[in-house]
Parts: structure tokens; C-alpha cells; sequence
């Protein structure tokens, strides 16, 4: 069963990789809703939903239109930041607001529990206190300041791809080490710009054994990284 799949898999590859692309909007939806789901849902089964819809025409066509852009978006770099979701957050704001005033009518004793914990939990949804992934932002604006043709660059970071401004850039698989190596020996490429999780194994060793040499790292202090190489005997890149 397990070889049929894989033969599936890869005579439907753009198939999978189109519908697991979108399936990011709907996870970054969830994730950024958070409890806020909880009034949503009371509001789309309450049957008060064609009625607000209708109140609010303008904010369900900017939602249609916004996941539109996000689906085109995802689809073609293969990636999805939360924050861009947040346009979405904003117009559902009728909606929420609706299924809360349900929760409140329905629960009057905790009618204040209710907006207190809404109050927190919105803060919390855009004050962050951590340091942000800006080793892709580093990284885009180190090669955007190269002046490296993107034809002869290797790149496996969508985000990074992103913030460098290389809107056609080819983005590969990221981690996919066997196609690297490929792109390695195919001396195609003059820069390789790979993006490296704190999850992932082991990889200076591998970069050695690859024969690819580092000339840049931006690293944060979790040590997800976005690393710059060139081929090894190449020289070095400004």
C-alpha cells in the first residue's frame, strides 16, 4: 500500500503541492483566531448569518477578495506568514463581535469574564515579545545588496527569497540535501542560500562533505539560521 502511495504521490506532485499550499491559509486562520473561534462558530450556527452577511456586504467581499490574493500568493512562493493573514482577522471583527454579544446574551453572569478575557486575549494576538524571525529579513537584504544574477543562485527559503525582492525567483524544496548536492555537481549555481532549522540534523559536516563553503550565516539565538555558501574553490562573495 505504501509503494502505491508513493507512486501516486508523485504522478499527482502538482496536485498535492497546489491543495497543501492553500491548506496553509486555513492553519494560519485557526492558529491566529485562537479562542476567538469560539464566537465565530456561535455566530455561523446561530442563524443570524445571512442577516450580518447582508449588514456587512462590504467586509465579506473584502475577505473574498483578500483570500483570494493570499491563495495566489501561497501558491506561488510556497509560503505564508502569519501577519499577513491579519487583514482577514480585521474584517471578521463584525463577526466575532456578533458571536460575543450571542455568548453574552446566553451567559449573563459572565458577561464581564467574557470581555475581560477578549480584551487580553487580542492584546496578546499583536504584542509580541520575542525577537522575530529577521534572519530572513537579513538575509533577503544581504542578497538584494549583492548585486548576484538570481538566475545562478540556489534557494531554498521562500521567506528570504521574499524580503531579497526576487518575486520570480525559483524557490526549491526546502532540506531536500539530495537535490542539493545535485545542484552542487551541476556547477549551475554560484550561490546556495539555505535555510536551516534548529530541528533539522546535523548540517556543517554535510555542507563540508557537500563541498560548499559558508561566506554568510544569519543565525538567531534559537539557531534557526538562513546561511549563504558558494561552491568550495569558488572565492569568496562580497
Amino acid at each position: 500500500m505504501a509503494g502505491g502511495l508513493i507512486e501516486y504521490a508523485r504522478g499527482q506532485a502538482r496536485t498535492i503541492l497546489f491543495f497543501g499550499s492553500l491548506a496553509l491559509i486555513p492553519v494560519k486562520l485557526i492558529q491566529k483566531f485562537g479562542i476567538f473561534l469560539l464566537p465565530l462558530a456561535g455566530f455561523l450556527v446561530a442563524g443570524e448569518v445571512r442577516n450580518t452577511a447582508r449588514r456587512h456586504a462590504l467586509f465579506v467581499w473584502a475577505i473574498a477578495a483578500h483570500l483570494c490574493v493570499l491563495a495566489i500568493f501561497v501558491v506561488d512562493l510556497q509560503f505564508l506568514a502569519g501577519r499577513y493573514v491579519g487583514l482577514i482577522l480585521l474584517l471578521a471583527t463584525p463577526f466575532v463581535a456578533t458571536g460575543l454579544q450571542l455568548f453574552c446574551a446566553r451567559f449573563r453572569h459572565a458577561r464581564l469574564l467574557i470581555i475581560a478575557l477578549s480584551l487580553v486575549l487580542a492584546a496578546a494576538n499583536v504584542i509580541s515579545t520575542g525577537t522575530g524571525k529577521t534572519h530572513h529579513i537579513n538575509a533577503g537584504k544581504w542578497l538584494a545588496n549583492s548585486g548576484t544574477d538570481v538566475a545562478k543562485v540556489y534557494i531554498d527559503s521562500g521567506r528570504t527569497a521574499f524580503h531579497a525582492g526576487w518575486t520570480k525567483a525559483a524557490v526549491a524544496e526546502r532540506h531536500n540535501r539530495s537535490e542539493i548536492e545535485r545542484a552542487v555537481a551541476s556547477q549551475r549555481y554560484e550561490l546556495f542560500v539555505l535555510e536551516i532549522s534548529r530541528k533539522d540534523p546535523p548540517w556543517e559536516s554535510w555542507l563540508r562533505d557537500s563541498a560548499l563553503q559558508v561566506v554568510q550565516r544569519f543565525e538567531l539565538p534559537n539557531k534557526d539560521a538562513v546561511i549563504v555558501a558558494i561552491p568550495a574553490g569558488k572565492g569568496s562573495k562580497p
